[in-house]
């Protein structure tokens, strides 16, 4: 398996998710979209953002060295 891109995709549907990892790239579900967490957890999602600010602190968190 290839190593993961450093660039993010940001979704709110399982679709975005899916095909975030078809092209070998994370993805963060958002919650102030159309999906749910649930739908979004279940499509694989690398982590979950309720709102635009929780986005900084969970790149920072899954920094890639």
């Amino acid at each position: 398996q290839q190593p993961l891109n450093t660039a993010w995709m940001i979704g709110d549907r399982h679709h975005d998710v899916e095909g975030a990892i078809r092209h070998n790239l994370r993805c963060i579900g958002v919650t102030w979209g159309y999906g749910t967490p649930d739908e979004l957890c279940k499509a694989g999602a690398a982590a979950i953002a309720h709102q635009p600010q929780d986005l900084l602190s969970i790149l920072q968190t899954h920094a890639v060295n």
